[in-house]
């Protein structure tokens, strides 16, 4: 039986790959399947049981029944989890790329940072890819961008849909309570809250109900997820400060956090099959996703 040359590559981390020979399909052979071959040397080869997905670069899966192109040759396994390798590439047809601006005057931003946020320009329907002061590089895509485009990408999206900082005020600030001393006392930042989360849900006209909302609600998040207690030192834009309601007297609650698990439930959802789908308006699922993002 004659064999092709495949290189594999572990997904998860894809400093590791190997090189197999894969026998191809003799006439006839109904129950063949590249899938499956390619699977049992990556098992073996990464002693790892539990891969069972392959994918091709760029996000889409490989299917039972699936026969490789010849110009294919690498793939990469998964114990299940979504694609984390390059985006299927979806440059313009003609040619054009999205305007590319960097808001980073002071902060250090890395060079590996503006090559994804260039590749963002690249992809069909973006007209401007900006990056922020915080832009730095993620596995697929920069972390720390606002894009224009005709449509939607929900891996650019990404996981924690909502992610961002709010400010709310608490009131004036005591004379005997500093921020530290109140800081002090906020504990259990990581646990569930323990509250009516079904009347909290309905207070602010939330109807949909998910299996995240009792675990999730009340919880900040890892990573550069934070709760902090602030005072105001100085005003150095009064008018602004006096538009938004800042005072120099008061305290105030920053909050860094984003939409959990759910977030990352929907992204799964919609990767499934293409690493980095573009979702126009014309799109049957354009409405859908646009439903559950405002939701998360």
């Amino acid at each position: 039986m004659p064999n092709r040359r495949i290189t594999i590559v572990l997904n998860a981390n894809q400093t590791k790959r190997i090189t197999v020979l894969i026998p191809l399909p003799s006439a006839g052979d109904a129950s063949y399947s590249m899938k499956e071959h390619i699977l049992t040397h990556a098992r073996n080869k990464f002693h790892n049981k539990y891969l069972c997905k392959v994918f091709l670069w760029g996000g889409e899966e490989v299917l039972d029944d699936d026969i490789l192109s010849e110009k294919e040759e690498e793939v990469l396994v998964s114990k299940g989890e979504a694609y984390i390798g390059p985006p299927k590439t979806r440059t313009r047809q003609n040619g054009v790329t999205g305007q590319v601006t960097v808001l980073a005057n002071e902060s250090f931003v890395h060079e590996d940072a503006i090559k994804q946020l260039n590749a963002v320009a690249e992809l069909e329907g973006v007209h401007a890819a900006v990056g922020m002061p915080d832009l730095h590089k993620g596995d697929r895509f920069p972390i720390g961008c606002a894009i224009v485009a005709d449509g939607i990408y929900p891996a650019l999206i990404g996981s924690d849909i909502g992610c961002g900082i709010s400010l709310y005020p608490l009131g004036p600030k005591p004379s005997h309570l500093t921020p530290e001393k109140l800081a002090s006392r906020l504990k259990r930042l990581d646990e569930p809250w323990d509250g009516d989360v079904k009347a909290w849900l309905k207070l602010y006209d939330i109807e949909s109900e998910t299996e995240f909302d009792a675990s999730s609600l009340g919880t900040v998040g890892a990573g550069n997820h934070f709760a902090e207690v602030l005072s105001v030192e100085t005003i150095v834009d009064a008018e602004a400060c006096e538009s938004l309601g800042i005072e120099e007297d008061n305290l105030y609650l920053l909050v860094h956090t984003g939409s959990r698990g759910l977030g990352a439930s929907i992204l799964r959802h919609y990767t499934r099959s293409d690493g980095n789908p573009y979702i126009t308006s014309t799109h049957p699922e354009y409405r859908n996703y646009l439903d559950k993002h405002d939701h998360a």
